[in-house]
């Protein structure tokens, strides 16, 4: 009988170490103090905060956060409106740009049109000039043809024949 194992502690061992179990995780006196258990919080002393302190420290951190989006979000927004007012601009000076350009371009064809106006104008009087001095010239080299003396037909009496009543018989 008298075989007995180191490695069996028996029913006392498993009970002392059940107990000293609960009295370390229990924590700061054993089982009947729990002071040591409060929370942080609940404690009161030094270096200690209160309920109403960290309240406070929220809403003061919730205000200051709230502050900060709200001032992002008007640099946002400042921010947004001067690049579509930059966008704008430039729009408009394109657009003031184009329309430099359309009236450049009228006045060159207006510039255009009154020159092609003044040379028809000087052409047409030119023509009318031109129609005037060959209609006079026609009838000054009609007249002279009249007056010019041709080659008299010799006859073999030595007579003239008349010229066909061209001049009214002025030749002959």
């Amino acid at each position: 009988m008298g075989e007995s194992s180191n490695l069996n502690i028996g029913g006392w061992g498993i009970v002392l170490f059940l107990i000293l179990m609960f009295w370390w995780v229990g924590g700061n006196g054993g089982f009947g103090n729990r002071g040591g258990n409060m929370p942080p919080f609940a404690q009161s002393g030094c270096g200690v905060v209160s309920n109403c302190q960290v309240e406070k420290q929220e809403i003061i951190d919730t205000a200051r956060t709230q502050y900060l989006v709200e001032q992002t979000a008007r640099a946002t927004q400042d921010a947004t409106a001067a690049g579509i007012s930059s966008i704008n601009n430039k729009i408009d000076s394109y657009a003031v740009q184009d329309l430099r350009d359309k009236l450049a371009e009228a006045r060159n064809q207006n510039m255009m049109l009154q020159n092609r106006l003044y040379s028809d104008n000087k052409f047409n009087e030119l023509s009318r000039q031109n129609d005037a001095m060959f209609c006079n010239l026609k009838q000054e080299i009609a007249s002279l043809a009249c007056e010019v003396p041709k080659r008299p037909p010799y006859f073999a009496a030595g007579a003239f024949a008349n010229n066909g009543g061209c001049c009214n018989g002025l030749n002959g």
